[in-house]
């Protein structure tokens, strides 16, 4: 998420369940070391990149379910 600073906070997002939790932390603007910093904590928490990807492939797929966007 970008705040109107255009400042960073990460969401942390749950396989399988739509929509995602908003954390305070507040990253900064430089989207490079943001990324740096979810890259190495969820390589703390053992997930691949395509780990990554298939978590946040599943929460928006239920979230477009849950919105009745598809039947």
């Amino acid at each position: 998420m970008i705040d109107d600073n255009g400042d960073y906070s990460p969401v942390i997002i749950i396989e399988e369940e739509a929509g995602y939790y908003q954390t305070d932390w507040n990253l900064g603007s430089d989207y490079t070391c943001v990324q740096d910093f979810i890259n190495i904590r969820n390589t703390r928490l053992g997930l691949s990149q395509d780990e990554v990807d298939a978590i946040v492939i599943s929460s928006l797929r239920n979230s477009v379910i849950q919105d009745n966007s598809f039947h």
